[in-house]
C-alpha cells in the first residue's frame, strides 16, 4: 500500500531591498472600517522599498484614479520613482480600447 504523497509548500526566494531611494515603489490598497463609521473605505498605501518610508491615503474603493492620484502627489513630494510594484489586481491592467490619460483622471499640477 502506497501513501499520498505531500503537496510542498510554495518556496519564495526572500530578496533583498533595493540599494536607493526611488528605485521601487510598492502600491496596494486595503478595504476596511477605518473610520469606524460602518463605511468600508479604501486605504492606499505607497512604499518605499529601500527606505520603507510610506504614503498613505483614503478614498471610497481601490480604483485607478485612486492610485494615479497617490502616486501624483508621492512624485511632487518625493520625485518620479523608477519602477512601480502593484498586485495582479483588475485595476493596474490596461483595457487597449479604454487608454485613458492622466489628465482625463482629473489629476492636475
Amino acid at each position: 500500500m502506497t501513501k499520498p504523497r505531500q503537496k510542498r509548500k510554495a518556496y519564495f526566494k526572500k530578496r533583498l531591498p533595493s540599494a536607493k531611494f526611488g528605485e521601487l515603489l510598492q502600491l496596494d490598497g486595503s478595504i476596511h472600517d477605518w473610520l469606524g463609521d460602518g463605511r468600508n473605505l479604501c486605504l492606499m498605501h505607497l512604499v518605499d522599498d529601500a527606505t520603507k518610508t510610506s504614503l498613505a491615503m483614503v478614498f471610497e474603493g481601490e480604483t485607478t484614479n485612486a492610485a494615479l492620484i497617490i502616486l501624483h502627489k508621492w512624485c511632487e513630494l518625493y520625485g518620479i520613482p523608477d519602477a512601480l510594484y502593484t498586485d495582479r489586481d483588475a485595476v493596474y491592467k490596461i483595457n487597449e480600447k479604454q487608454r485613458l490619460t492622466i489628465r482625463q483622471f482629473g489629476i492636475r499640477k
